[in-house]
């Protein structure tokens, strides 16, 4: 997918880049593509309108699209959100799975979510009954960041199964869509996809 800003048409039953941006019913949208590593782009539709002064606006989604294909093919690694819990500051209940049949690690993670700053990440192992702190610093959203506890790559062993995701919030957790992407260097070992968050 080449770096720009497009628009969207879908001439056949297809959706393919056209354009720097497209119009419909007085909706103007556009895709801003930026590279994010090797294999991955982060994406953002914007939308805007303008019908009078008092009714104009904008919205904006942005995610990573990751061409999994050229990543590591050994990697196992999943992420299941389907049982994801918001509670207060707390979004937690994220699964990470490894299928293999040798360790996976990870050294570096990116994040999307609607708002906020996110002051904690951390997985939990369910075999030494231990969480470990992957950041603990204030994050935004939007930008990958390497693992700044010790060490600093994470190994999930082979066949694990119920680790866990828990995020942390200076405020109140937002509703809204979110994604989990993990990295060993510049390769993608696991993307959640984009997950809803109630």
């Amino acid at each position: 997918m080449s770096v720009g800003t497009y628009g969207l048409a879908a001439p056949t039953s297809t959706w393919i880049l056209s354009g720097s941006s497209d119009t419909a019913d007085g909706f103007v949208r556009h895709l801003d593509i930026a590279a994010y590593d090797a294999s991955s782009r982060i994406v953002t539709s914007t939308v805007d309108w303008n019908f009078s002064p008092y009714r104009k606006g904008q919205v904006a989604f942005t995610t990573i699209l990751a061409n999994m294909a050229s990543s590591t093919p050994s990697y196992f690694l999943t992420i299941n959100a389907s049982s994801v819990v918001r509670n207060l500051k707390i979004i937690n209940i994220i699964y990470l799975a490894n299928s293999s049949s040798s360790a996976v690690t990870f050294n570096a993670f990116a994040i999307f979510w609607p708002s906020g700053t996110l002051n904690r990440f951390r997985v939990y192992n369910p075999t030494t009954l231990t969480w470990f702190n992957l950041r603990s610093s204030n994050s935004v959203s939007d930008t990958k960041y390497n693992i700044n506890g010790y060490p600093t790559v994470y190994s999930v062993p082979a066949g694990a199964t119920n680790y866990q995701f828990d995020m942390q919030f200076t405020g109140n957790a937002v509703a809204g869509n979110y994604q989990i992407i993990l990295y060993n260097g510049s390769n993608v070992v696991a993307n959640s996809g984009v997950f809803i968050v109630p």
